[in-house]
């Protein structure tokens, strides 16, 4: 997905750095795989205040995305739960004209995966890839995928 991920924190924690790493696929041990995001970090960071202890405390980095499928969690105070954690999706607001579905599921499958590709790569510019430090869409991939899109 292309978006970033909201976190909301309990009321009640320690001071804590916690630090969000986006990937989009894992080593065999289950670690996030990030060497073909070359220099892109692909990292969100938030200091906790340990001051605020009255109100649930929620991070969303809007002015970012990330292209990924996996975030790695460093630092959260405990354990989250399942729903304090969100991805956010984002694109740019362009209008899908046509549907296609067969009876066949594959099929349908490989449309969806067509139509979330484009979806994430339209941000303002149609780029060519969302996660790594190459999102630009100045390099001719928008003039070749245009007949398509």
């Amino acid at each position: 997905m292309v978006g970033w991920v909201r976190i909301t924190f309990p009321k009640s924690y320690n001071a804590s750095r916690v630090q969000l790493r986006h990937a989009e696929a894992l080593h065999a041990n289950g670690t996030v795989y990030t060497m073909n995001l070359r220099t892109a970090l692909a990292i969100d960071t938030y200091v906790l205040d340990k001051a605020n202890t009255t109100s649930n405390n929620t991070f969303e980095p809007n002015f970012t995305t990330h292209g990924f499928r996996y975030v790695e969690i460093t630092g959260y105070p405990g354990e989250p739960q399942l729903n304090s954690i969100k991805g956010v999706v984002m694109n740019s607001d362009t209008a899908f004209d046509s549907h296609f579905e067969t009876s066949n599921a594959m099929v349908n499958k490989l449309y969806s995966n067509i139509h979330w590709g484009q979806r994430g790569n339209f941000l303002s510019v149609p780029t060519d890839c969302p996660q790594r430090d190459e999102r630009l869409g100045w390099m001719g991939d928008g003039e070749v995928f245009a007949p398509t899109a």
